[in-house]
């Protein structure tokens, strides 16, 4: 008897640590998000140690510890914390990843408020990732882009600031650019007196190339009479200077 006695607080001693780690639990973490947020799990063969927020992927991550092979995890996720929707507004299945991979989850109990979960985990299972499409409530959300929204339209925009000139600086650049002549009056003038003096010869000459057997234009008209008035000028100052040289020679 003494020896049964001595035996039973042994086997306690060493059973109870098993009994409990194989035992189920429950209990709610709590996550403050704009708000306070409960989320029920309850564990088989397994404890929840803490969740964490992980707004750039929309996600929950729990720590976890799984003792067996049929260790599973399940979560009551109230839907303002967390959801998962489509784009024509349905649910969604979430994304479970344990350790990293795809896990196995199926849902229950799903109604407008919440939505639960049940993933199966394996032996020594340290961590739950559950991912869906939003995290944290939509009127907070929609809070933030509109006061994101309303700060960008606030920030003030510097505008080039114009010098208008003065009368006398209007004055100035009006009279400096009608002193100055463009090449193209230039031009024009020249071209313009050309005109005038080839007009005033030719109505000198009254020369008429319509009696000519061959076209000649009054250009090239005026080019022969001033060569052939060149002859004339030549052929009398020769003439002149042999009529000199023969008074010359008769008085000698």
């Amino acid at each position: 008897m003494t020896q049964l006695k001595l035996v039973i607080p042994l086997f306690l001693i060493f059973a109870l640590p098993l009994i409990y780690a194989y035992a189920d639990s429950s209990g709610d973490l709590s996550i403050i998000l704009g708000k306070t947020y409960l989320i029920h799990y309850e564990a088989k063969d397994s404890t929840v140690q803490n969740v964490i927020v992980n707004k750039e992927y929309q996600s929950l991550s729990f720590s976890v510890q799984a003792q067996s092979s049929t260790a599973t995890l399940q979560l009551t996720l109230p839907r303002e914390l967390i959801d998962a929707k489509k784009s024509d507004g349905t649910d969604e299945y979430f994304i479970v990843l344990v350790d990293g991979a795809f896990a196995t989850s199926t849902e229950k109990n799903t109604n407008l408020t919440s939505r639960t979960i049940v993933i199966q985990m394996a032996p020594d299972s340290k961590l739950v990732e559950v991912i869906g499409t939003r995290i944290g409530s939509p009127d907070l959300t929609n809070k933030q882009n509109n006061t994101e929204s309303t700060q960008k339209q606030e920030i003030p925009q510097e505008k080039p600031i114009i010098q208008k000139p003065t009368k006398n600086q209007t004055k100035n650049s009006k009279i400096e650019t009608s002193s100055i002549p463009t090449p193209t009056t230039t031009q024009n003038t020249t071209e313009s007196l050309q005109g005038q003096i080839l007009q005033r010869i030719s109505s000198l000459l009254h020369f008429d190339s319509g009696y000519l057997p061959f076209h000649v234009s009054k250009t090239q008209a005026i080019e022969y009479w001033i060569m052939i008035s060149i002859s004339l000028v030549v052929v009398i100052t020769i003439a002149s200077s042999v009529r000199v040289k023969k008074r010359k020679s008769v008085y000698k």
